[in-house]
């Protein structure tokens, strides 16, 4: 009778009659292990999930910080060529 109690759902507030009271508490405590069970069974996903997001950061700032030294890299590469475009200008002058 306590599976067929775990798969119905009686109304708010309503006792089961059809069940003693050892059987409700029992059907109480498997309805409290079931629910239990998946509430660490979604913690352990939202824990995944979080350090699956940490990890795609942490790959994002590697690309950032790459594109901003290669960004650096040109803007140096640039100063460079127009000092010395500069300094050519003026010995020919």
């Amino acid at each position: 009778e306590i599976e067929a109690a775990l798969r119905s759902r009686p109304q708010r507030g309503r006792k089961r009659e059809n069940l003693s009271n050892e059987e409700r508490l029992e059907l109480t405590r498997t309805r409290n292990r079931e629910h239990a069970k998946s509430t660490r069974m979604r913690k352990k996903a939202r824990y995944q999930e979080l350090l699956d997001n940490e990890e795609k950061f942490k790959e994002l700032q590697k690309v950032r910080d790459l594109t901003n030294e290669r960004l650096k890299c040109v803007e140096d590469f640039l100063a460079i060529r127009t000092q010395m475009l500069r300094g050519l200008s003026v010995n020919q002058a």
